[in-house]
């Protein structure tokens, strides 16, 4: 998060979720692999890229000055 800048718990629970949303539309339409320690750590990759990207995207689009 860039300095000078809050999130709301319900802004995290959103940012959250849609994380959540695109990795199981992802995962959903990959075919079937094993469960391990290496896949779990890579969804776990994915989905923290996924909130990050769209943290960073909220904060750059999300001001009340461009309303």
């Amino acid at each position: 998060m860039k300095g000078g800048e809050y999130m709301r718990v319900s802004e995290k629970k959103y940012l959250m979720d849609l994380a959540k949303d695109i990795v199981i539309a992802k995962l959903s339409s990959a075919a079937p692999n094993l469960s391990n320690k290496d896949s779990g750590n890579s969804i776990a990759e994915m989905y923290e890229a996924i909130y990050d990207k769209a943290k960073d995207i909220y904060f750059t689009d999300n001001s009340d000055d461009n309303a």
